[in-house]
């Protein structure tokens, strides 16, 4: 028996467990009628015969109820080399009772009648559900039909499937497709069901991707589902021994150092899917970026930073500049709908020179989201400098956030920005902004620096 399948013989204990019947017509069953092979097909017989319990010599008690389904052994050994495989008397594995507690009573019914009957009419939902099953007993025709209905109505839903399916046929083109999809949409389809059911390549594949448009937080979380559902599959207890053993090298595909130090201390360092090790050396290159170590095994490098566009909140540059103090700049903005947030517009100096900025992101509460210091050089040339977060991250519709800006430099003058909206447009998004509690440098709605953000 392979235990990687979830399919264990039934126990002579549960045996005697009340059976809650698979065929919902079974419930109303009349008595079956004693000449109904006359005017039907073949297909017709075998669908009666299955609806009917005729004959049937093998019982599988499917899903987390075990609820019972019978069949009939030829018809499956003829279908399934699986099958073949696990229901010949003479084979090694040979059993008449299966458990699958694994794959849903409706899904293991459709799955059967096509085997009976050849005959298969599904949208979008079936074939996403039949696919693994399909795959998993090698019929290897039903697969193809899956794939067919999903090509042709590729979503979010479905894409991970087609990626699995992909990888494992080597067909590259649609390997690249499904890939692109997935870097586009990656939340939406990193938290669909589809996601957890594909394999170890092809998730490892997902995360090594350099364009996928999620923070590494999410990606992580993610990631715990998928190991979660692999522990399910393989009747492991999910541990977080467990969680890091199905994870596997892919872990090192996070990257960690990227996420914010308060995510990492609260969410991270108190679990054991880290070692102590690695908590340590990760949270060394949290606190210092330059950190450096030979054979440190988690990438650190940006992800490919999708499109992103500047949204500008001054209609006007102000012939006076602005003196920096030290103190901070802030504004306060809330989205009408969600919207990736990568970073921040700045004013610089009309003086060529090096300036140190500190950009700190909060919710309401002054939580920090995302946090960065870096230095930028200010020409004359350029008025405002792009300043990008380490990862961006997805506002929520009607919270409020903080962006709060120090700058220093050698000369003290900077451009500033007047005439500010109140709210813009971007996208289908309302951006509305706000006075900060945080500023402290003469930047409100209407003047000062921050003249714009990042958004996607």
């Amino acid at each position: 028996m392979n235990s990687n399948n979830n399919e264990v013989p039934t126990s002579p204990e549960k045996e005697d467990t009340k059976i809650v019947e698979a065929h919902s017509e079974l419930n109303s069953r009349q008595s079956i009628n004693q000449d109904w092979q006359g005017d039907r097909s073949l297909g017709e017989c075998m669908q009666y015969m299955l609806t009917n319990e005729i004959g049937c010599d093998v019982s599988f008690f499917v899903g987390p109820e075990k609820v019972a389904v019978r069949a009939h052994r030829l018809i499956l050994i003829a279908r399934s080399p699986v099958f073949f495989k696990k229901l010949r008397p003479s084979s090694e594995e040979f059993r008449s009772k299966m458990t699958i507690s694994d794959i849903s009573v409706d899904t293991f019914l459709r799955f059967v009648r096509y085997l009976y009957t050849d005959e298969a009419s599904f949208d979008l939902k079936t074939a996403t559900s039949l696919l693994p099953v399909a795959r998993r007993f090698k019929v290897n025709r039903l697969v193809q039909l899956c794939l067919s209905v999903l090509h042709d109505g590729v979503d979010c839903d479905n894409v991970c499937i087609l990626l699995d399916e992909a990888i494992q046929s080597h067909a590259l083109q649609k390997r690249d497709r499904a890939m692109d999809i997935i870097n586009k949409t990656t939340r939406i389809c990193l938290k669909s069901r589809a996601f957890r059911s594909i394999g170890q390549e092809a998730f490892d594949y997902i995360l090594k991707s350099n364009e996928l448009n999620i923070s590494e937080e999410e990606l992580y979380e993610c990631s715990l589902e998928w190991a979660t559902t692999q522990c399910q599959k393989k009747q492991l207890e999910t541990t977080d021994g467990n969680l890091r053993q199905q994870l596997g090298n892919s872990l090192y595909r996070i990257r960690f150092t990227l996420m914010p130090r308060e995510y990492f201390q609260y969410k991270i360092e108190k679990s054991e899917i880290l070692t102590g090790e690695e908590k340590d050396e990760i949270t060394e290159c949290i606190t210092d970026r330059s950190f450096r170590k030979e054979n440190f095994k988690f990438d650190k490098d940006l992800r490919t930073v999708t499109e992103y566009f500047r949204l500008l909140r001054f209609m006007q540059l102000d012939t006076k500049l602005k003196e920096h103090t030290g103190r901070p700049d802030a504004i306060m903005f809330e989205t009408s709908k969600p919207v990736w947030f990568h970073g921040v517009v700045v004013y610089g100096s009309f003086i060529e020179q090096s300036i140190n900025i500190h950009v700190k992101i909060t919710d309401a509460r002054l939580t920090i989201i995302r946090e960065l210091g870096q230095t930028f050089e200010s020409v004359e040339s350029e008025e405002m400098h792009d300043v990008l977060l380490s990862t961006p991250f997805e506002t929520v519709p009607g919270s409020r956030y903080n962006v709060v800006v120090t700058i220093v430099g050698k000369f003290r003058h900077l451009f500033r920005g007047i005439a500010g909206k109140r709210s813009l447009t971007f996208k289908d998004s309302e951006i509305t902004f706000y006075e900060s509690g945080c500023s402290s440098n003469g930047t409100t709605v209407a003047e000062g620096q921050i003249p714009g953000f990042l958004l996607s």
